[in-house]
């Protein structure tokens, strides 16, 4: 290792871009900086592994994860699992993969399907037709897990879920959040022209249809709430296409310039509604920020929740024939008497981030995300 402090290769979106894992990896560079020197690694600047000390691996389900695949091939290492369903992965970026792998995806997929892939651009070109595709969980990530030391998930269902098919392997891990700050949400209130007293339900985010953002502004609209009671604001990247549903209550912002600004949009917010269904088994990073600052919370499915998570503070609407009547009537309510409390949980020592990753870069003590583990 170097002689004053180890130099440690995040494989992962980089930082500036729009991603989620690239703000995740950015504000865990900034819990290590004392410790490792963080180089960060994508397809884009791609380096060998070996070149560093220590090597960390960031697996999601875009392209920006390539990187990390390959590396941990060369040479395996910690991953962190930001989701557990890789089948769009696998099938998406096929191009960039190597032979094995494509034929093992094919393999697996044409079982599934009870079909035979000539090639994995045929495979490619039926999921692009059929998007729900990509929700089949397959169990692709036996692939990631071997390559890796071992795999950290930030869910207690994911958990639940991998431990079973891989005892011994996969591990829980702290969600690395910080409250939003008070100054944050007066800014953002101002330049949205929202009064403090005004309740203020957000969906913010990525925009698709797993996010069913059109369940969430019908129900919005049944309650006809008074601009200076209660506003819904809606922002990410395709939300204007939802304008025709939007009323005079609801905010939609399509660009947001930063991720210092979205997070201040995240900050107005008093009751997060971040629907998530169908799932790739992902946490969510946004409901985290919000339960981190005592937001509550209006969700589809646990799995989303860090497991830091007061469960006092989240309400579950699963997809259902009554799923907007159950959005109104919640939405109802919280106008009035939402939830109030702290959003982390204070019954169990959550192990913080930093004192897990080190561990598992073997310069810490301690494996696990509960103490005494």
């Amino acid at each position: 290792m170097s002689a004053i402090r180890p130099t440690l290769g995040i494989y992962t979106p980089l930082p500036g871009s729009a991603s989620g894992i690239a703000d995740y990896s950015l504000t865990g560079s900034t819990l290590l900086s004392g410790d490792v020197r963080v180089e960060f690694i994508s397809l884009d600047n791609y380096r060998c592994p070996y070149d560093f000390d220590l090597v960390l691996y960031q697996m999601g389900g875009g392209r920006e994860s390539v990187a990390a695949f390959r590396a941990a091939a060369e040479r395996p290492g910690p991953m962190i699992l930001h989701e557990h369903i890789l089948s769009q992965f696998f099938v998406e970026n096929h191009d960039l993969l190597d032979a094995n792998t494509n034929r093992q995806v094919r393999e697996i997929f044409g079982d599934a399907l009870h079909r035979t892939f000539d090639s994995s651009e045929e495979l490619a070109a039926l999921m692009k037709v059929d998007r729900s595709l990509q929700y089949l969980d397959l169990g692709l990530e036996r692939i990631v897990v071997e390559r890796a030391t071992f795999v950290f998930t930030h869910s207690w269902e994911a958990l639940a879920e991998l431990e079973m098919r891989y005892e011994g392997r996969v591990r829980p891990l702290d969600f690395p959040v910080k409250a939003l700050t008070s100054e944050q949400r007066m800014r953002a209130r101002g330049a949205l022209g929202i009064s403090d007293g005004v309740t203020v339900f957000g969906s913010l985010g990525f925009v698709g249809r797993h996010k069913r953002l059109p369940q969430v502004l019908h129900a919005w609209a049944e309650l006809d709430v008074p601009s200076e009671s209660g506003r819904l604001l809606v922002v990410g990247r395709g939300a204007a296409e939802l304008r025709h549903l939007a009323n005079a209550t609801t905010t939609i912002v399509e660009y947001v310039p930063s991720g210092d600004e979205f997070w201040s949009l995240v900050a107005a917010v008093d009751i997060g509604v971040q629907l998530r269904e169908p799932s790739l088994g992902e946490t969510s990073g946004v409901v985290a920020h919000m339960l981190a600052s005592d937001v509550p919370v209006i969700t589809s499915r646990r799995s989303v929740l860090p497991i830091w998570a007061n469960s006092e503070m989240v309400r579950i609407v699963p997809p259902s024939a009554d799923e907007t009547g159950q959005l109104a009537g919640l939405m109802q309510s919280f106008l009035t008497h939402r939830p109030t409390g702290q959003g982390r949980r204070s019954d169990k020592k959550i192990v913080p981030w930093r004192e897990s990753v080190l561990a598992a870069l073997e310069i810490g003590e301690g494996t696990g995300a509960l103490e005494g583990e």
